[in-house]
């Protein structure tokens, strides 16, 4: 049962080094079905169960041959489950929105229906404690060109202070669609912190034709997603005044 004494070692083998590889092979296997068989267990249930625990995963059993398999393998289980988390939601709506001044996009639709350390909250998405990655998107079109349009991501407290901003520019281009992503890394210290998307855009006065943007819906051109990645829930730096260095023109930059 045991032996490998049809095959023929590979040329280049050591024969020395191929029979003491064979018998400590022999010695872990005979050790194995030794310790089901002081339990009286029968030789064909032992090796069923010896199956079970090496290619099974975790089904339960109740041989003391397999508890170290078994323990480590919960282990790391239950360490996995605790880092993982993530859920994804989008804007249900085409929805219009008034110009220069920050408004808060709806992402009022689950893509993933059953988040993971997250939940879906006044139309944003609240975080357990940890490391997130986070990411959205948001699409407009409509109205005169050259217009300036931002997209920000806004990480609050419990208590809705402003914990961390991101933030990305664009144009607003007449009669085309405008996509803006902007991605975030942000250590949150503990829960009840929210994610939500801002937009803004600015259009003069004076044009009282373009008075709003339409922003679109659907899971296509929108998205809010986040994803833990560590349990590491140290505060993120927040930098926002750098220093600007070398001049205008030439090359000293």
């Amino acid at each position: 049962m045991f032996e490998l004494a049809t095959v023929t070692p590979p040329a280049q083998a050591n024969p020395d080094m191929w029979n003491i590889a064979e018998m400590a092979r022999n010695g872990f296997f005979g050790n194995i079905l030794s310790g089901f068989l002081s339990i009286g267990a029968a030789v064909g249930q032992a090796l069923e169960d010896i199956a079970s625990a090496l290619f099974g995963g975790l089904i339960a059993n109740d041989h003391p041959a397999l508890d170290k398999i078994r323990d480590g393998q919960l282990d790391l289980v239950a360490r996995l489950d605790d880092v993982s988390g993530y859920g994804v939601a989008y804007m249900t709506y085409n929805r219009y929105k008034d110009r220069n001044r920050w408004v808060r996009m709806e992402f009022d639709g689950a893509v993933i229906t059953n988040p993971k350390n997250a939940s879906y909250v006044d139309h944003g998405i609240q975080l357990a404690e940890g490391t997130w990655f986070i990411d959205a998107q948001i699409t407009h079109d409509h109205h005169v060109d050259r217009l300036t349009s931002r997209v920000r991501i806004v990480v609050s407290r419990p208590d809705g202070s402003v914990f961390s901003i991101k933030e990305a520019y664009g144009e607003v281009l007449t009669n085309k669609y405008t996509t803006l992503s902007v991605r975030h890394s942000v250590a949150v210290p503990g829960p009840g912190y929210r994610v939500h998307v801002w937009a803004f855009y600015n259009v003069g006065t004076a044009v009282g034709i373009y008075n709003r943007l339409l922003y679109r819906g659907g899971t296509a051109l929108t998205h809010l997603m986040v994803d833990r990645i560590n349990l590491d829930a140290t505060e993120s730096t927040v930098d926002e005044s750098v220093p600007t260095t070398g001049g205008s023109s030439g090359n000293d930059g």
